[in-house]
Parts: structure tokens; C-alpha cells; sequence
């Protein structure tokens, strides 16, 4: 669709929306562009998800014109949005690389023991165990950098914590907006990806694409 397409189709369909959904509306671009990710299964964002689901050609419209993709995964209930020049990638440090790629391995594994309803997560202490488990740390990664790397991906909605990061026995609640912003479809690639990272194979910096399917 070209621009004056999109433009006429925004248009058409944003003018006959009543004001308080035309300002909520403003409202979600703004969410969408700090975040990237909207899921259904946040508390905060429920609400957020079924509107943007509901006016899904507009929003589509609008962003198209700013040379954003909006997609919706219905199977996952994310909203994610994806500039086409590539300039919404996150420039992330190793540790951060390794401990994200760790995260997306935790959810696949967990995904296909809980129900649809449930939210997949896991302690500190387990993710503690993990990074152990590529040997390139001697000892525990400080409660300062992680607690950093988790507000990092809470920021973009895609993790969640429950307690302190200092306490094993805290939770960190996993999105399923993290499959997406890790483009890597099957979970031997991540596993590969994660001894090249802990090697440092892959240099200091890596990109991550927020991309939905």
C-alpha cells in the first residue's frame, strides 16, 4: 500500500472514531514506539492489547506512514511494531546479549508445560544457574549489573519481576513478546547462539530486532 493510501485509510477510519478513542489512540502510538511490545498477558497492557486489536487498521495505517510495520500474533496476544530501516534496534552489551538469549531459551522450554492462561517464569536463582552454566562467569554476575540488564528488558516489556533481584527466590515473569524480540525460531539456534556469545565469539555488541511473526 503506498503512503496515500495509508494516509486516505488512516483518515477515513480515525475520523469517525468518537474523541476519547481518537486520544487513546495518541496515546498507544506513544506506548508503541517507548516499547515496541504491547501483551495481552500484562496486566497493565490487557486493555491496551484488545483496543489495538479492535482498530488494528489504523493503527496499521498510522505507523505505515512513519515506515513502522504493526503486527498483531493473536496465537501469542502480542502487539509489536518494527521500523523498516531498521532503526528501532536495540545496540545491546554481551552480558546483556547472553542474559537475553538465556531468557527466550527459559521461555521455550516452559511454554509447552503451562496453559495458555498461565504466565511463564522463573526464580532468580535459576537464572542465576543458567548463566553459570555457559562457564563465562567464575563467580555470580553482580546483583547491580543484573538488576540493571532486568530493568533494561522491563522496559520493553519483556520480562517482569516479582521481588527483589538480590533474593534466589524472587520471580521474573517472562512475556511472550521475548520470542519476538529475539528472532530465532528454533531452540537449538539459541543454544548455539549462547555458547558463541559466552566464548565471545560474537564480539562485544549485538543488535536484537523486535520482529513478530
Amino acid at each position: 500500500m503506498s503512503y496515500r493510501e495509508d494516509a486516505r485509510s488512516f483518515y477515513e477510519r480515525y475520523s469517525q472514531l468518537e474523541e476519547r478513542d481518537q486520544t487513546r489512540i495518541s496515546k498507544l502510538v506513544n506506548k508503541l514506539l517507548s516499547m515496541n511490545f504491547l501483551c495481552r498477558a500484562k496486566e497493565t497492557d490487557r486493555e491496551d492489547y484488545y483496543f489495538c486489536v479492535r482498530y488494528e487498521a489504523i493503527f496499521k495505517a498510522y505507523f505505515s506512514l512513519m515506515d513502522y510495520d504493526l503486527k498483531i500474533n493473536k496465537q501469542n496476544e502480542v502487539v509489536a511494531i518494527t521500523n523498516r530501516e531498521g532503526y528501532n534496534h536495540l545496540q545491546l552489551r554481551l552480558n546483556e546479549s547472553l542474559i537475553l538469549l538465556i531468557l527466550r531459551k527459559m521461555y521455550y522450554k516452559k511454554m509447552n508445560t503451562l496453559s495458555l492462561n498461565d504466565n511463564i517464569s522463573m526464580r532468580i536463582g535459576e537464572l542465576h544457574e543458567e548463566i553459570l552454566a555457559t562457564n563465562r562467569f567464575d563467580k555470580r554476575i553482580g546483583k547491580s549489573e543484573l538488576g540493571q540488564i532486568i530493568r533494561l528488558f522491563k522496559r520493553y516489556n519483556l520480562v517482569d519481576m516479582i521481588g527483589d533481584v538480590g533474593d534466589d527466590d524472587s520471580v521474573l515473569i517472562l512475556y511472550p513478546s521475548i520470542l519476538y524480540a529475539v528472532s530465532i525460531a528454533q531452540i537449538e539456534e539459541v543454544e548455539r547462539k549462547i555458547d558463541a556469545l559466552a566464548k565471545g565469539e560474537s564480539g562485544n555488541e549485538e543488535n536484537h530486532e523486535n520482529e513478530a511473526d
